[in-house]
């Protein structure tokens, strides 16, 4: 696939037509933690390559999981924001855009533009791939938090959750829960409509931080912008995102091959004292990855609202493998949890910053050469195994990590796609490659020195 010319032809035939029309309607005892083993078999796939969906081919079930008008929400309110829903993920899991613009107000340009805008990347990115990334079925929970008024509209505010079986994974149920969104809603003649929309996901804060740098870069502020101004900031984001997309795709698709064709020369070179237990460490990612809800192990601090809690939560899954804490050196050269507040002491006081951050842990683990953790760092993703920890990164640096729950094969053994397992938002058994993101790196656990 020509993948610069498919994602250029349609962002160029979308903001035209958008941009120049109307907007339509149309602390407990952490070293003693039990947990349950695991016992998994490695899905395998037909690759065979299947017919192109259509978007009415996928269904999307949407199940409000309480009662909003406890909150006192309109049900025709929530009959707005479910059929947000529908189309966002009827568009995914066919690989077709829906125009989500028809559930939005008039007048909300830059509101419409951006979210399909978000969903056009999540399809350019997802159909450009190796793999069937579509789905036939899809069912979101919608879990109803609060509601106000604002400027006399309505804002309302709830959680989402989602699942589906992708059709590469033969089978295997991926889940999301914990993804808080916030409505801001108007109610007209004809009915209830969106006046803004905002999440907290990756995909939602990529598009939006990299669309008012733009603004920022060409000194427009946001609410002020001419339908010309936005013409040119909507087509200098799909620049920035196709020229990283493309780079990315390259080398993942480089990068597989060059695995399936020798995984030998991909073997772990690093030795270590004592193994790690990547069963367990699975295991628990199962435990405290909620499949509906969030779910937190309360012996810890919990980071959502700091930043994100995937990495401390994949740094309590190594934990729970047998990696012990590793307390000696100055503050960069730490990794441990004894508590919420960050301790460079060289004892069991505080937590390190490698514990929780991203990048913190990576460069930890780049560096660690002495007691505590063992690991090799791979820009290959593809050689993972379960247990192991692929980081997401954006302009250079690492903004998610996640443990590799399930390693996804096709009938000749080759590797197809890691599953993996996350907080902040949950992930259970979820596609590595349904992110926007393009560029991963591995961390290869392989077990600790004394």
């Amino acid at each position: 696939m020509n993948f610069r010319s498919a994602v250029v032809t349609a962002v160029a035939l979308f903001v035209i037509s958008f941009i120049f029309s109307s907007c339509g309607h149309s602390s407990a005892d952490l070293e003693t933690q039990a947990v349950p083993t695991l016992v998994t078999e490695a899905p395998v796939v037909d690759t065979d390559v299947q017919p192109k969906r259509k978007y009415s081919d996928t269904a999307v079930t949407v199940e409000v999981r309480n009662d909003p008008a406890e909150f006192g929400i309109d049900r025709d309110a929530v009959k707005a924001v479910s059929e947000y829903f529908k189309i966002y993920y009827a568009s995914l899991g066919s690989l077709k855009a829906g125009d989500i613009s028809r559930v939005f107000s008039f007048d909300t340009d830059i509101e419409q533009l951006l979210h399909q805008a978000m969903m056009d990347y999540q399809i350019m990115i997802r159909d450009s791939r190796d793999i069937d990334l579509t789905y036939g079925e899809c069912t979101v929970g919608l879990t109803f938090r609060d509601v106000s008024e604002s400027d006399g509209k309505t804002v309302i505010r709830l959680y989402e959750n989602n699942y589906a079986d992708y059709a590469f994974a033969g089978g295997v149920t991926s889940y999301t829960s914990g993804v808080e969104h916030t409505f801001t809603l108007e109610k007209s003649q004809t009915g209830w409509y969106i006046v803004s929309h905002s999440e907290i996901s990756g995909v939602y804060k990529l598009l939006t931080e990299k669309f008012d740098s733009i603004c920022e870069e060409k000194r427009l502020t946001r609410s002020a912008l001419t339908k010309n101004q936005l013409s040119e900031v909507i087509e200098s984001l799909n620049r920035e995102l196709v020229k990283a997309a493309e780079n990315g795709l390259n080398a993942l698709f480089e990068s597989k091959n060059a695995f399936n064709d020798s995984p030998s020369a991909f073997e772990v070179r690093r030795k270590a004292d004592n193994p790690y237990d990547a069963s367990v460490a699975v295991a628990y990612s199962y435990e405290w990855a909620g499949k509906f809800d969030m779910k937190r192990n309360p012996a810890y601090a919990v980071y959502d609202d700091f930043g994100g809690n995937c990495n401390n939560f994949t740094s309590q899954c190594l934990f729970a493998g047998g990696l012990p804490m590793d307390v000696s050196g100055d503050i960069y050269n730490q990794w441990k949890y004894y508590g919420s507040d960050i301790s460079g002491y060289n004892g069991r006081v505080g937590r390190s910053m490698s514990w929780t951050g991203v990048e913190d842990f990576y460069n930890y683990c780049s560096t660690n050469e002495g007691a505590g953790p063992v690991t090799e760092i791979s820009d290959n993703v593809y050689c993972a195994r379960p247990g192991d920890i692929v980081q997401y990164v954006s302009d250079g640096s690492g903004v998610h990590s996640v443990i590799v729950s399930q390693i996804v094969y096709d009938d000749e053994g080759n590797v197809v796609e890691l599953l993996i397992n996350s907080n902040t938002t949950d992930k259970v058994d979820c596609p590595m490659s349904i992110y926007g993101y393009t560029d991963f790196r591995l961390i290869r656990i392989i077990g600790w020195n004394n």
